[in-house]
C-alpha cells in the first residue's frame, strides 16, 4: 500500500499525526488543520508540555533558557513561563 504522506512532524522525530493512506485523507486533515487553528493550539500545548518537564527537572541555572519552535519570532523563557 502506499501512503502519501508518512505524517506530519512538529520537531524531528515527534510525529503529530499517522500516515495518510490517500491524497483526500491528507487533504481534508490539512484543510481542517488550517480551518481550525490548530498549529497555534498544537504549539502551545508542546510549549506548556516542554515547560512542565522543565519545571519537573528542577533545573537552577543563573540564565534564562528558552524555548523555540524553529522559524518562530517568539520563544518560551522556561524559567520565568513568559
Amino acid at each position: 500500500m502506499n501512503t502519501v504522506s508518512d505524517g506530519g512532524y512538529l520537531v524531528d522525530s515527534f510525529r503529530l499525526y499517522k500516515e495518510f493512506d490517500t491524497a483526500d485523507q491528507f487533504e481534508k486533515f490539512a484543510d481542517f488543520f488550517d480551518d481550525n487553528d490548530l498549529e497555534e493550539v498544537t504549539m502551545k500545548e508542546v510549549s506548556d508540555w516542554v515547560k512542565k518537564c522543565f519545571d519537573k527537572a528542577q533545573v537552577t541555572l543563573p540564565l534564562s533558557i528558552y524555548f523555540r519552535f524553529t522559524d518562530e519570532v517568539n520563544a518560551l523563557n522556561l524559567v520565568t513561563g513568559k
